[in-house]
């Protein structure tokens, strides 16, 4: 693995990619690198900082961008005890992006089908690395998966099609994978999904 630069310290870094994602004259791909590197880095705490309009802007678009780069290109191969080869998420883009997308969640609904994939790769670092990941980010993701979970159970149209029910069910596995912070989440959650399968097998 070759070594995280702290890329976030420099002003003229984040200067740089303003310049890079601004100037149509950029080719596409070498602003992504330039991102990919920055997400790859020990630290990209301001990025979210200086950019957070940019991100949120025009429906979330350079947020949506950000999301496929980090699942895409900050994942490293990694033998777990049965010689199975895992790809798991590296760099401070995906805590930095649980943070944000957190704290952004009721601004940015449209999303919600990347920001649940994006949960699904981030998994693996849940199941295989848990004791690598800061309270904080655990709590980030917490709180993403309490809020479409509740979204699931209000019956909202979006989470009722078709193709998204699996990815639903994903949120319901990354809760129970919070368990150690998650534990009265869990139990209300087992507790009303008891009492609607007594109303639909007994009636009200």
């Amino acid at each position: 693995m070759g070594r995280r630069l702290p890329i976030d310290s420099s002003e003229k870094v984040n200067e740089f990619i303003n310049h890079a994602i601004n100037d149509a004259s950029v080719e596409k791909y070498l602003a992504d690198e330039l991102l990919v590197a920055v997400f790859k880095s020990d630290s990209c705490h301001t990025f979210f900082k200086k950019f957070e309009n940019q991100l949120l802007e025009s429906n979330a678009h350079f947020l949506n961008r950000c999301l496929h780069l980090i699942k895409t290109c900050c994942k490293e191969s990694n033998l777990d005890n049965n010689n199975f080869n895992l790809l798991l998420p590296i760099g401070s883009g995906w805590p930095e992006t649980l943070s944000f997308v957190s704290n952004k969640i009721d601004s940015i609904d449209n999303l919600k089908l990347s920001i649940v994939n994006f949960l699904y790769d981030w998994k693996y670092l849940l199941i295989f690395k848990y004791s690598s990941i800061s309270q904080e980010e655990l709590y980030a993701a917490k709180t993403i998966t309490i809020k479409y979970i509740s979204k699931v159970e209000s019956g909202d149209k979006f989470w009722m099609e078709e193709f998204v029910k699996e990815k639903a069910k994903t949120l319901i596995s990354i809760l129970f994978n919070l368990a150690e912070i998650s534990k009265d989440e869990i139990r209300h959650l087992v507790e009303r999904a008891h009492k609607k399968r007594e109303k639909r097998i007994f009636g009200s």
